[in-house]
């Protein structure tokens, strides 16, 4: 069958199309971070660890300095440093879903934690909003934390300390080579004006940082484990004003509590059961323990 140059034209036109949509659909981050990795976005550039899209073209993904956001009397506020990571849609009135993966090389890793900084500003809660993991370089993801942008105050920034060895058993996941975590917002307007976005700070992903000169971790015991009931913790008698936080397996604090010294700390967090994590704060110094509660 012989096309006429008009014809001609536009088959063409849909190739380069749809080559172009298939290309941005199977894209995929470029190099995998080596561990530990850390970025509070100070340098004002995403690094090259990271790879961002959006399903609308107006949709957005950028740095911000804190001091630029402001509306009604509110400034968005880096947590640290000057900078952050915002997800919004600029044009407003089309819902449009964000995409930032960040690819790290976990291959022969345990033990390892993703902590970082999320708030929003008055961004409805989505079933697509929330922190996502792969294994295989993002051919398939599986959603592990709810990100509640409707029920968080705003600008209200909430810290996240998620257990990756105990994330990774629960949904059949392992440490790879090409292992992604991506940060997810869907909504239809934009950072100080149409109020929705998303805001991320502080992303750090390795094993828990421990000090040798204050909290000493093979000096900390907690006990009975598992436990029915009460919890005890020994070895903090020589420190002062430290904070106690009892996560669940997606990093969610269930229980509080701060103590000066004593031979032995009592705690009676009123949980289910399941597997949790006991964080002890010292002065900046962490200290993360498991216990089971049956």
């Amino acid at each position: 069958m012989k096309l006429s140059i008009t014809h001609s034209i536009k088959f063409f036109a849909i190739i380069i199309c749809n080559t172009l949509f298939n290309l941005d659909s199977t894209a995929q981050v470029a190099n995998y971070a080596s561990l530990p990795y850390y970025t509070g976005f100070e340098s004002g550039v995403i690094d090259s660890n990271w790879y961002t899209t959006s399903s609308m073209p107006a949709g957005r993904i950028k740095i911000w300095p804190s001091d630029t956001l402001i509306w009604g009397g509110d400034t968005a506020m880096a947590v640290a440093g000057d900078k952050f990571l915002g997800m919004d849609m600029p044009t407003g009135g089309t819902f449009n879903l964000n995409q930032a993966w960040l690819g790290v090389n976990a291959s022969g890793f345990s033990g390892l934690y993703l902590s970082f900084w999320w708030n929003d500003w008055n961004d409805e809660t989505s079933p697509d909003d929330g922190v996502y993991i792969s294994a295989d370089a993002g051919v398939t993801f599986v959603k592990v934390l709810d990100l509640l942008g409707g029920s968080n105050p705003d600008l209200n920034w909430v810290n996240f300390n998620l257990n990756l060895d105990s994330i990774n058993l629960v949904h059949g996941l392992s440490y790879s080579s090409n292992y992604v975590i991506k940060f997810q917002q869907y909504d239809d307007y934009y950072l100080a004006g149409g109020n929705d976005g998303f805001m991320f700070d502080e992303i750090a992903i390795g094993p828990v940082v421990t000090s040798t000169n204050k909290i000493v971790k093979n000096d900390i015991h907690i006990f009975p484990n598992p436990t029915e009931n009460d919890l005890y913790i020994s070895g903090l008698n020589a420190f002062s004003n430290t904070i106690c936080n009892v996560k669940n397996s997606l990093g969610q604090i269930v229980f509080t509590n701060s103590f000066n010294s004593a031979q032995n700390i009592k705690i009676n967090p009123e949980i289910q059961a399941g597997i949790y994590f006991i964080e002890l704060i010292n002065n900046n110094e962490v200290i993360i323990k498991e216990f089971v509660k049956k």
